[in-house]
């Protein structure tokens, strides 16, 4: 996982192919100025832009995925926290679906730690990496960007 500003992603260049020209994309596009719906970057990466509601705390599933790395991005003036756990703390958890055309496994199990995502901010969460995202953090809703980066 990294979690950083925005405009210190250019650090994070060099780790993976897909990973540089997403991290070119974001630089050179307003990301706000898309309408919601899947976006296709190249024939590996994508996102969507939607407008999400949140979730209370102790209804936030965790998502994992196997192919994909995801890049989370607030695009407007609202916030949402998002949880995290290492993939071996949730292998006993209960499974809600398990989805691998669209490489996503959802799980429930108690939210231990917690990041504060707003819109100056990114968050990447590697393959296995699992994460909680929209977390209600006094708004019901978020419009935000996921990336999806194949890895």
């Amino acid at each position: 996982m990294i979690f950083d500003k925005i405009s210190n992603l250019n650090k994070y260049k060099g780790i993976n192919k897909n990973l540089d020209q997403v991290i070119d994309f974001i630089a050179a596009n307003d990301l706000a100025a898309f309408p919601d719906g899947e976006h296709k970057i190249d024939n590996d990466n994508f996102f969507k832009k939607i407008n999400q509601a949140c979730f209370n705390l102790e209804d936030a599933p965790y998502e994992l995925h196997k192919i994909y790395a995801d890049i989370h991005i607030i695009v407007d003036k609202k916030s949402e926290f998002v949880g995290f756990r290492p993939k071996d703390e949730l292998e006993h958890s209960e499974l809600i679906n398990d989805d691998p055309e669209h490489d996503v496994r959802f799980v429930k199990d108690e939210i231990k730690n917690t990041i504060h995502l707003e819109n100056d901010k990114f968050v990447l969460f590697m393959p296995g990496e699992g994460h909680a995202p929209k977390i209600k953090n006094g708004f019901e809703n978020v419009n935000k960007i996921i990336f999806k980066v194949k890895w």
